[in-house]
């Protein structure tokens, strides 16, 4: 059995997701900024550290990021980790901006629905 995780941690995780998401969704609607930047580096550290712990729990409610282009050795992402994988926001938003805001969309109403079906998540 793996452990629940405590509200704390959950809410810590959806406050970082939530400036993830609205740090994606101000730069593709406002277009790059080096502040922007800035917040999307602090937060990508704060995910590339800590995503794993949440990852299993999310992983059932979440759409799959599809892999365009070269196969690759590396298991897929999921769209949260999708939102996080690029070393810099522009590099992030250079895909093409109406996929990347289904993604976005997609993605926070998974974690909403995940958080509330499952009250706590197990890690």
């Amino acid at each position: 059995m793996t452990p629940l995780l405590t509200t704390e941690r959950q809410n810590t995780f959806l406050n970082h997701f939530s400036e993830l998401a609205d740090v994606v969704e101000d730069a593709c609607r406002y277009g790059i900024s080096p502040g922007l930047e800035t917040r999307y580096a602090g937060v990508r550290a704060w995910m590339l550290t800590n995503y794993r712990g949440f990852k299993q729990g999310l992983t059932p409610y979440l759409p799959q990021a599809v892999r365009k282009g070269n196969l690759s050795w590396e298991a897929p992402r999921d769209s949260v980790e999708s939102l996080f994988h690029s070393p810099t926001l522009d590099e992030l938003c250079r895909r093409s901006q109406v996929s990347l805001g289904q993604t976005l969309s997609q993605t926070r109403h998974a974690v909403q629905e995940c958080f509330e079906k499952s009250g706590t998540l197990q890690a």
